[in-house]
């Protein structure tokens, strides 16, 4: 069985492929995968529309005080930070 963060990595990758990348391939994300810079490059008018696509999924609610560098750093970090949502019981 996977572990929560596992299974909240694969819920990501999923937003990300069918709501915000373009293309005709099927592209695999895993954990590793960076957000910004060097990696998709999101900007972030798409990083909040993504944040607010996991937010309606998962039935989490990120805050202004959330939002920092660091939870986007990768998908790995991302999911992280809906873990933590989530066992805090915070929404």
């Amino acid at each position: 069985m996977k572990n929560q963060h596992s299974q909240i990595v694969e819920r990501i990758s999923k937003i990300l492929s069918e709501k915000f990348l373009v293309g005709d391939g099927h592209l695999d994300f895993d954990a590793n995968t960076e957000l910004l810079s060097s990696g998709l490059c999101l900007d972030s008018v798409v990083l909040l529309r993504l944040v607010a696509a996991i937010e309606d999924e998962v039935g989490i609610k990120f805050n202004d005080d959330d939002m920092s560098f660091e939870i986007f750093s990768s998908v790995g970090t991302l999911a992280e930070a809906v873990r933590q949502k989530l066992n805090n019981g915070l929404s």
